[in-house]
């Protein structure tokens, strides 16, 4: 009687979603931005808008671009459970983003994450320096965010070298790499 109380009242709160449901119950979840703080909405709002992803540096601007700022600010300021809600948000570049966070933060959901992207056939606009390139956004979450290689590839250069902080099964690793190699030759 205690956990439903507790759980109700969590509810009406609007923080349900990380105390009372399961990583795999959350990651199935549709967008709901009602659990989102208004200002992660609005950073949100504004990567949307955004429409691309790209690096600290872009094209002949001496400043850090405005849209890395933005990527940057919402992986650091929202909390694990309004990244999980933004991995559903219906802009991929948003959905990428709190991927991303995701990562950053070891957050166990990654994996469920991934092989829900699978389903993706998107293509985002990734920026690095002069060089704009549209990509999959599968393989920009798999060999941009989780540095994994495809075969016969190694993870681009100018990316931090690390470790992949989770180890999927070598079933997975097929499964997401033969979706991007179609994804690819499809695009």
């Amino acid at each position: 009687m205690k956990r439903t109380f507790f759980c109700e009242a969590l509810l009406v709160a609007g923080i349900f979603i990380g105390a009372c449901g399961t990583k795999k119950e959350i990651t199935a979840q549709a967008y709901d931005p009602a659990l989102l703080r208004h200002e992660i909405l609005t950073l949100a709002d504004e990567i949307f808008n955004d429409n691309y992803i790209g690096t600290e540096l872009m094209g002949r601007l001496p400043q850090t671009a405005p849209a890395y700022t933005r990527r940057l600010r919402l992986m650091s300021e929202a909390t694990t459970d309004e990244l999980l809600v933004l991995t559903h948000h219906p802009g991929t570049i948003v959905q990428l983003v709190a991927f991303e966070g995701l990562y950053e933060k070891t957050d166990p959901a990654v994996p469920l994450i991934i092989d829900r992207f699978k389903s993706n056939t998107e293509r985002i606009q990734y920026i690095q320096g002069d060089i704009s390139q549209e990509i999959p956004m599968l393989e920009y979450a798999y060999v941009y965010v989780m540095r994994f290689a495809l075969p016969g590839e190694s993870v681009p250069g100018h990316l931090t070298p690390a470790m992949p902080a989770f180890s999927l099964p070598d079933a997975q690793h097929q499964s997401v790499q033969e979706r991007i190699q179609r994804y690819r030759t499809s695009g």
